[in-house]
């Protein structure tokens, strides 16, 4: 098995944070799986927005990648409890160099493209 566990990232194409039953999912996904790490595809918000979300998460951290016109928007939200560090990024992935105890540094991407 790799250096984490599968219940330790949660990787989701929310299709949009603005909507409240799409947050309280959210909400219960954090709280009844307590992943390190968590990347959100087409969160179609502002940056303003996922901050408040990150508070309301109680997750310390968040790199955002904010949308495009009316499409877009990536977030990788981690708690500081975990070492990790924003090696690349554009609108379409966020490269992290994640360095654990008892394990080997390692890279996670995670990207999100369109289809064509």
């Amino acid at each position: 098995m790799g250096p984490t566990k599968i219940n330790e990232l949660r990787t989701w194409n929310c299709q949009g944070l603005g909507y409240p039953s799409v947050v309280f999912s959210l909400k219960d996904l954090v709280f009844f799986n307590k992943p390190k790490f968590l990347f959100l595809m087409e969160t179609l918000v502002r940056l303003e927005k996922m901050e408040e979300l990150r508070v309301s998460l109680q997750v310390d951290n968040c790199f955002c990648g904010d949308r495009v016109g009316y499409s877009g928007g990536l977030a990788f939200l981690l708690n500081s409890s975990n070492n990790a560090c924003i090696v690349g990024h554009s609108n379409n992935y966020v490269g992290v160099l994640i360095e654990e105890p008892d394990h080997p540094k390692w890279c996670l991407t995670r990207f999100y493209n369109f289809p064509k």
